[in-house]
């Protein structure tokens, strides 16, 4: 078996010869893009397809970047522990996330400020009220239900079983985003320790 230091010696020597004089400008790039694009790769079109809060999304953000910043002055045991843990996390609570995300929410075409014209907004539904439970078995459509209620989705589900959707879906969001960033990074970051472009 390789050892990692004789795997590092023979990639540092590959990646050197290549980046040359640049060898620590690349050792610097490499570093700060495969962290902002962890960012970036995770966040990108939340408002698409993440229904909850700004505090959460903030909460994420900010544990994302205290995350990225103690990976950057990590051995490279703790790099490859959270690497794995963070790939872990994600297939656990991303699976999580997306199973209630698909089974809680509801694409419904809201009506913009423009006359005849409509935006796709993903809802959090809940427990139906009673009289949205009775259109539902007759067969009216979501659709129907939210244009007649206005498009007051508590009309139509209940508070408080909406509340406590939204409340896990955000248990599960942060981990995953916190842990697919950390994850991306650290390999990252593993990758140019191993090779040397960073020390």
């Amino acid at each position: 078996m390789c050892d990692v230091p004789v795997v590092g010696d023979l990639l540092g020597g590959l990646f050197g010869s290549c980046f040359g004089p640049f060898q620590n400008l690349a050792g610097v790039i490499s570093t700060v893009v495969p962290a902002a694009g962890a960012i970036t790769a995770t966040w990108w079109g939340k408002t698409k397809w993440h229904p909850t809060g700004e505090i959460v999304e903030r909460i994420a953000g900010a544990l994302t970047a205290v995350a990225i910043l103690l990976l950057s002055v990590a051995s490279l045991i703790i790099l490859g522990g959270f690497a794995l843990a963070g790939g872990v996390v994600v297939a656990v609570c991303g699976l999580a996330y997306a199973e209630r995300l698909d089974r809680w929410t509801y694409k419904i075409p809201v009506p913009t400020t423009k006359k005849d014209r409509f935006r796709i907004e993903r809802v959090v539904g809940g427990d139906w009220t009673e009289d949205s439970k009775k259109r539902r078995a007759a067969g009216e459509s979501v659709d129907d239900i939210a244009r007649d209620n206005q498009f007051k989705f508590d009309e139509m589900w209940t508070r408080e079983s909406r509340a406590h959707n939204i409340s896990i879906l955000s248990r599960w969001y942060v981990p995953t985003i916190v842990g697919g960033s950390a994850a991306l990074s650290s390999a990252a970051l593993l990758f140019t320790r191993i090779t040397g472009l960073t020390h």
